[in-house]
Formats: C-alpha cells, sequence, structure tokens
C-alpha cells in the first residue's frame, strides 16, 4: 500500500499544480485517527459477531429444552424458573427450586447408563442457568422473617446430599468429565442454598427433617475436603479455582454448622476438627 496520501483534485500552489506523487504523507494525528478508527471497527465487528453468536445460542437453548427427549420437561421447568426468578423474590422459590434438583438429579441417575452426548450437553447448558438464577436469589429477608421455615429449607436440601449421584461425587467415583461438572455445580448450588439458612436457625440431632446418616454426609463432605487439602500439590491460589467452589461451600457451611454447639458432637464424630482448622487457615490467609 503506498504511503502517500491521495486527495480527490489537483491541489493548487500559486500557479503549480502538485501532483499525486508528490502529495505529502498524513501527518502523526492523522495516522493516530486511522489507527483509531481501525480499532473502533474492528471492535465493532467483534462485537456484532458475538451477539450473533449469543443469539444463535440463546436459540439453540430454547429448542433443546422443547425438543430434548429424556430432560425436555426438566429444562422446560428450568427455563421458566429462570424467567419468573428475575421478578420479585417469593417464597416458594426455594420449594421450586429444590423440587428442579431433585427431579433432575434422579432423572440424571435413572438414565446414567443411556445418556447421550446431546442429553449431557442439554442438561450442562441447563444447570448453567440454572445455577446463575439459584445464586442469584435474595432469600435473606424471608428466611430471617420466618426461622420454622429456613429450617425446613435447610434440611430440605441437606436431605438431596443423600442422592447417588451426589454421593458419587463427593466420594471422588471416576465418571465423566461432563457429567463431573454437571454435579459439581449442582452439589455447590445445594450447600450454597444449605447455607442461605439464618445463623439464629436451632438444629437439634431430634429434629423430624434431619438425615437419618447424618454422620455419614458430613463425614462424606469432610473426605471430599481433605483429599485436596492433604494434596502435595495444591496452591492458595487453587482454593478459588471453579472446582474449588464446591469445597469452599462445603467449608463455610461446617463453619455455620459448628457454630451450633450442639452439632459439635456431630463435627466431631464426621471427624472435621482438623480438616476445618486447616480449611480456616486456607480461606483466612
Amino acid at each position: 500500500m503506498s504511503n502517500y496520501y491521495y486527495p480527490s483534485h489537483p491541489q493548487r500552489q500559486g500557479a503549480k499544480y502538485i501532483s499525486q506523487t508528490e502529495s505529502k504523507t498524513p501527518n502523526r494525528s492523522q495516522q493516530r485517527d486511522v489507527s483509531n478508527n481501525l480499532q473502533k471497527t474492528k471492535k465493532e465487528t467483534n462485537q456484532r459477531k458475538r451477539d450473533e453468536v449469543e443469539s444463535e445460542e440463546s436459540e439453540d437453548d430454547d429448542e433443546l429444552m422443547c425438543d430434548n427427549e429424556i430432560f425436555g420437561d426438566i429444562l422446560t421447568k428450568i427455563k421458566d424458573f429462570v424467567d419468573k426468578t428475575n421478578q420479585k423474590f417469593k417464597k416458594k422459590y426455594l420449594t421450586d427450586a429444590w423440587q428442579i434438583f431433585n427431579d433432575l438429579l434422579n432423572r440424571m441417575e435413572k438414565h446414567e447408563e443411556d445418556l447421550t452426548d446431546e442429553n449431557i450437553s442439554a442438561v450442562k447448558k441447563g444447570v448453567d442457568l440454572f445455577s446463575d438464577a439459584t445464586s442469584n436469589l435474595d432469600s435473606s429477608n424471608v428466611l430471617n422473617a420466618d426461622l420454622v421455615y429456613a429450617k425446613e429449607i435447610f434440611y430440605m436440601y441437606f436431605n438431596l446430599i443423600n442422592l447417588p449421584v451426589i454421593k458419587d461425587y463427593l466420594k471422588n467415583v471416576e465418571m465423566d468429565d461432563d457429567l463431573k461438572m454437571i454435579y459439581r455445580i449442582c452439589t455447590t448450588e445445594i450447600i450454597r442454598m444449605m447455607r442461605c439458612s439464618p445463623i439464629e436457625i436451632d438444629l437439634s440431632v431430634n429434629d423430624l427433617q434431619r438425615p437419618t446418616n447424618c454422620i455419614e454426609l458430613l463425614s462424606l463432605m469432610q473426605n471430599y475436603v481433605k483429599t485436596d487439602l492433604k494434596s502435595s500439590n495444591l496452591a492458595v491460589e487453587a482454593m478459588y479455582t471453579e472446582a474449588s467452589m464446591t469445597r469452599l461451600s462445603i467449608l463455610y457451611l461446617f463453619m455455620f454448622y459448628s457454630d451450633k454447639t450442639n452439632m459439635v458432637p456431630d463435627c466431631i464424630k464426621a471427624g472435621w476438627l482438623e480438616t476445618l482448622r486447616d480449611g480456616l487457615i486456607m480461606i483466612y490467609k
């Protein structure tokens, strides 16, 4: 490309015309303007491409939720949940979310042997949307105002940890990476929903809603965290990777749980004292 500036008409200088080949090159200011305009055009083009991709993905999501043979009904419920939770928070959203978790995870277990790539891809997209919606639920005012209901919600989600697919995930049972990601997201969100309960709720070993194998579940979570805390290559920064958000959620849950004096024996039986101590040290570093 020529470095010369081409005017649309010959420029007159006194009685002499300056030819195009004699024109001056652009000054720095002009070069800067051209560069800025090129960058602006490039950004606008890239943004248009991103918008087109997002639009196509959005259309794919809607179609997938309607057409998936195994999970279509559940994914449609997720879409409806996401739509309605953009509005003012309602108490029933917490039980609606529990129902979706319960139905999805049970369906995953039922069809675990015959899941196709299309099924797994559809569930992954749905779970991503769902976890974004549940993590943005502003339930604090409702739960603080009704401690009995808050306790009920805590135990409802606690019992979800008893589902076979969640227990397998916490046991680090070998499984497909995409399945592991789905169970990780679900486990993290379920535990986060438990942690939404106010610190004032009164828990007891005699609670009827309490899982009958409570110590086993606490021990499962403890071993899941302990595996990484004892790993020789674990860096402090690794506690904040995506996969480690489950571990952080569990650690915060036990900070909440062990704050209740009558629950400390549970923590001791589950072997949590050493693990909780090591986890707290890493969090506060």
